[in-house]
């Protein structure tokens, strides 16, 4: 039998791995409303809740496990914003995308301890939002 060993930061290849499940919700996080419309909204639910499901299903490396929580948490709150959107239109910021918002913000954090960089997410287009969804 042979040893298997990851090469480099644990951390960074469980990030670079998971960040391709969380673009678009990380893209979603960058605007308010989430979504450029109620209809968008709707679609955008089930890509939000799989995100989260495959975030929480896939093995984490022990010093990734508190980032893995927050990412959890922030994606389960974005899904909770995209309901409210979807529901009641976007008024005012609801708490529920403040509270994705500032667990994503955690993750950032968390990363940047473990020397892995993630820019906050950063305003795009709504129509980027939309073509991801496709």
């Amino acid at each position: 039998m042979t040893d298997y060993r990851t090469l480099g930061n644990p951390v960074d290849t469980w990030w670079n791995h998971t960040r391709q499940h969380i673009t678009v919700c990380i893209d979603l996080l960058a605007n308010f409303p989430p979504a450029p419309n109620s209809q968008t909204a709707v679609e955008m639910i089930p890509a939000v809740r799989r995100a989260r499901l495959i975030v929480d299903d896939s093995p984490a490396p022990d010093k990734a496990l508190q980032i893995q929580a927050e990412l959890v948490k922030c994606l389960k709150h974005l899904e909770i914003s995209l309901r409210e959107q979807a529901v009641h239109g976007a008024v005012v910021k609801h708490a529920s995308h403040n509270l994705a918002y500032h667990h994503f913000l955690m993750v950032c954090y968390y990363l940047l301890q473990r020397g892995v960089y993630e820019p906050e997410p950063v305003p795009r287009k709504k129509q980027r939002v939309h073509e991801l969804a496709s």
